[in-house]
């Protein structure tokens, strides 16, 4: 059986957020990560010790160290439920 790769183009992307330390969260950082590993990856989360499994991208950060002065090209939300 022959692979099959899917890539969807990412143009002028540099920061992305991601909200969220469950397992949906880490499944796409790491898919992300994997096709794109230039892309700067920041994972915002309300638990540390789940922040520290992290540990392939750019920042993890607790959602209480966001700062309104940090931008981001794009944004997703990755909680369960």
């Amino acid at each position: 059986m022959e692979k099959v790769s899917i890539v969807i183009p990412v143009y002028n992307v540099e920061e992305y957020l991601q909200y969220s330390v469950g397992g949906l969260s880490y499944v796409v950082a790491t898919s992300l990560h994997y096709l794109y590993p230039d892309l700067k990856i920041t994972v915002v989360g309300r638990n540390s010790d789940k922040l520290q499994l992290f540990n392939f991208i750019h920042q993890a950060i607790l959602t209480s160290e966001l700062t309104e002065d940090q931008r981001f090209d794009h944004a997703f939300e990755c909680t369960g439920g």
